[in-house]
């Protein structure tokens, strides 16, 4: 009887290995690394990140910056997170910007980085929130050595004079996989206003203390003696760019597509902490929401599963899309002007639109887009935030601005409603340029505060007159656009799935999916029930 239960157990054993090794992206597989894993950061020598310079002496009035530096040594490194606090009476910081630590990597290899959450400056209390960086798009790897991860923008307060120490909380580092780093150095600084005189000790080191919510046995890492490299550069050269594999895990809002609107699920849940995966958006089960699950959806970026279609039954709204304002406009040749895009929602709340712009490449070329204020406003006075997420690409060869998408972050429920400014495209005329340049709004989606787009929304094109050229007068519009051109953004590859429309909007409960012409599926963000 023993013999017999060893045989089965021996031959079952086989069978599981067997079909691990031949269905590698099964469930069985996929089993194995839903797996809450952690890495230990005293595997790798003085990884973490610093304040720098680490002391600095300011004058009262002055303006200054605090950079942050990141090291990863040799880990590839997919994104990071940290806040800051300061000493409200001699310091103010005036706004926080991007380093170039993950920002470089991904322009060199096709990706694309997001700042999310935006950090919020609360000079009163002396504290900057989160600012998360995280990479985004199908490109295997990472950075890793050092670099400027953000700079913070700082102002010593006149008549002040004093020391403010300058210290970083809510720490993270995730490598290439998603992974957690735990244990990272943290090390802080100083900042002396006035003629105090500077303590001039380095600033203390500080390890994070925060308890894993699972616990794993460390992963072993070889060590090394090398100098740790004070560049930017990858340990995995990547010599292609990889179809996204989709992830249940990374499709927090479960429509089937993993995008920005994952990203705004995430957003909506900030902070939360819980039992290890007790909500979808805890994508990597640690128990807490932050900028490690951007980076999993990151992972997953494009990934897209096949869905079932249904009847549509689209309802076009009066006067609600997109307009070119002015309509009509005559400008000299050479001279600079903008081109606005106004949003009208009626009565309807909004949470996130999107659109990209087509012109005449011959007679006008486009040098920037900035965010309008229509849901910027109602973002800041309801303690909310938006993301302009991707940065639209500018191509004046072809005369295209790729999409620009902007959506609100944050927990407050609801959204802005009537119309205001979307967008600003600031223009300019061609020197000896004449004629007239369609201005035509393309891949446009307007999505209401649950994240349904609006079907059948209206689109306002305009007209540039160059030079003497009579002006066309045009008016009108037309409901639901044609599609867009292709983007100047890589696609993800063709499948045998439904063609769906990856659009970066809105998104608080769910999302909808444009499956062939005029057809659509409304999903909801689902909760794991099972965890408890």
């Amino acid at each position: 009887m023993i013999k017999k239960l060893l045989s089965l157990t021996l031959c079952l054993a086989l069978l599981l290995m067997a079909a691990a090794i031949a269905f590698p992206n099964t469930a069985l597989a996929a089993a194995t690394t839903s797996i809450h894993v952690i890495k230990y950061a005293s595997d790798y020598s003085n990884i973490g990140l610093s304040v720098s310079p680490a002391n600095q002496t300011q004058e009262p009035g002055s303006s200054f910056d605090i950079e942050v530096v990141i090291n990863t040594n040799a880990v590839s490194s997919r994104g990071a997170q940290v806040s800051l606090t300061f000493d409200p009476s001699l310091l103010q910081c005036n706004s926080v910007e991007e380093g170039d630590f993950f920002k470089s990597w991904a322009q060199a290899y096709s990706c694309s980085t997001i700042v999310f959450p935006a950090p919020q400056i609360d000079n009163n209390t002396g504290h900057v929130s989160d600012i998360g960086i995280a990479i985004m798009g199908q490109t295997a790897g990472g950075p890793s050595g050092s670099g400027t991860f953000c700079i913070y923008h700082m102002t010593a307060k006149a008549g002040a004079s004093g020391q403010s120490s300058v210290i970083l909380t809510d720490a993270q580092i995730a490598d290439q996989t998603g992974v957690i780093l735990q244990g990272i150095t943290l090390n802080n600084g100083q900042v002396t206003v006035g003629s105090t005189a500077a303590t001039t000790t380095t600033a203390p080191a500080v390890t994070t203390t925060t308890a894993p919510a699972v616990t794993s046995t460390p992963v072993p890492t070889s060590t090394s003696t090398a100098t740790p490299v004070t560049t930017i550069t990858s340990t995995l050269i990547p010599t292609q760019v990889i179809p996204p594999v989709y992830s249940s895990d990374a499709d927090v809002n479960n429509d089937g597509v993993c995008n920005i609107l994952d990203v705004v699920d995430i957003g909506l849940h900030w902070g939360e902490t819980g039992s290890p995966g007790w909500d979808t958006v805890d994508v990597n089960k640690d128990g807490t929401v932050n900028i490690l699950d951007v980076v999993r959806v990151g992972l997953s970026w494009g990934g897209t599963r096949p869905a079932i279609t249904l009847t549509p039954t689209p309802t076009p709204y009066s006067n609600v899309g997109l307009s070119i304002s002015p309509v009509n406009q005559t400008e000299s040749s050479g001279s600079t002007f903008d081109i606005k895009v106004m949003i009208n929602t009626g009565n309807v709340i909004s949470r996130g639109a999107q659109v990209s712009l087509i012109f005449d490449p011959s007679l006008l070329q486009c040098n920037s887009v900035d965010e309008g204020d229509f849901f910027k406003s109602w973002a800041q006075s309801h303690s909310c935030s938006t993301i302009v997420f991707p940065t639209p690409e500018i191509n004046n060869n072809s005369g295209q601005v790729s999409d620009i998408g902007i959506a609100i972050m944050g927990q407050t429920t609801g959204g802005p409603s009537g119309s205001g400014t979307f967008c600003t495209y600031h223009m300019t005329t061609k020197a000896e340029a004449s004629g007239q340049s369609s201005i035509i709004l393309t891949d446009a989606q307007i999505a209401d505060q649950t994240g349904v787009i609006l079907r059948g929304i209206t689109v306002n094109n305009g007209q540039v007159t160059v030079g003497n050229t009579t002006p066309i007068s045009i008016s009108g519009g037309v409901t639901t656009p044609t599609p867009a051109p292709m983007p100047l953004v890589t696609p993800p590859p063709a499948s045998s799935a439904p063609a769906v429309n990856w659009s970066l909007i809105g998104g608080i409960i769910g999302a909808v999916i444009v499956i062939g012409a005029g057809t659509y599926l409304l999903f909801t963000r689902r909760r794991n029930t099972s965890a408890s």
